[in-house]
């Protein structure tokens, strides 16, 4: 019993762990990946095996390898895009009030419409929110495969029992990029529509980029 204990207790210690309360989306194949991270970022959020982290991938164009996470549409509740120039993913959950100025959305918990762009605040780069836009590998720029991803998203969720890549980047699972820049930090934005820039005045840092922060 003691061993057990010290075991468990070597384990907590080798991960930076942050218990926040339960939140919607934040629970997405909790059982996958209980087995499956990467122990240098990890997120406890209140469920008991919801672990979070950031996994690895590989660039199909300059081979280097980036640390992402997915996150669950349906989940989160919110649709998203990624911006056409750099690839950082915006999310727009439904129960912000902004939404009741959008044209009703064809589809929910996916990319948005063509309709929403014109709503939508410029990505800080200079790019904008494109519902066709693609990640980006944060090293070289080149857009992503979805088809290429899909060995070491599957790789990384391996216990999932038959779940399996969507092979787009339109669905309802979206891809967020660790910041190369700044490690444990996402390239996401929460909300970034021109009515709230005028409101406030600067986008709104999105909350995995806030959560999966880790101490340096």
């Amino acid at each position: 019993m003691k061993d057990g204990v010290e075991q468990s207790q070597s384990s907590a210690d080798q991960a930076q762990m942050t218990r926040l309360p339960k939140q919607n989306g934040l629970n997405f194949l909790a059982d996958a990946l209980r087995d499956q991270l990467d122990t240098r970022t990890h997120l406890e959020i209140g469920y008991d095996v919801a672990m979070f982290a950031l996994h690895k991938g590989d660039c199909e164009h300059c081979s280097r390898t980036y640390r992402y996470t997915l996150l669950h549409a349906g989940f989160g509740d919110f649709s998203y895009a990624y911006c056409d120039s750099c690839g950082m993913l915006a999310t727009f959950n439904y129960s912000n009030s902004f939404l009741v100025t959008m044209p009703p959305a064809s589809a929910t918990h996916q990319v948005i419409d063509p309709e929403w762009e014109q709503f939508i605040d410029p990505c800080e780069c200079g790019g904008h929110f494109r519902s066709g836009a693609s990640p980006r590998c944060v090293f070289c720029n080149s857009t992503l495969s979805a088809e290429h991803a899909a060995t070491h998203i599957e790789r990384n969720t391996i216990n999932a029992r038959g779940w399996h890549w969507q092979g787009n980047w339109t669905d309802l699972y979206c891809m967020a990029m660790e910041d190369p820049k700044d490690p444990g930090n996402l390239r996401q934005l929460d909300d970034p529509f021109l009515a709230r820039r005028a409101r406030t005045g600067k986008p709104h840092k999105g909350i995995w980029s806030q959560v999966l922060s880790f101490s340096r």
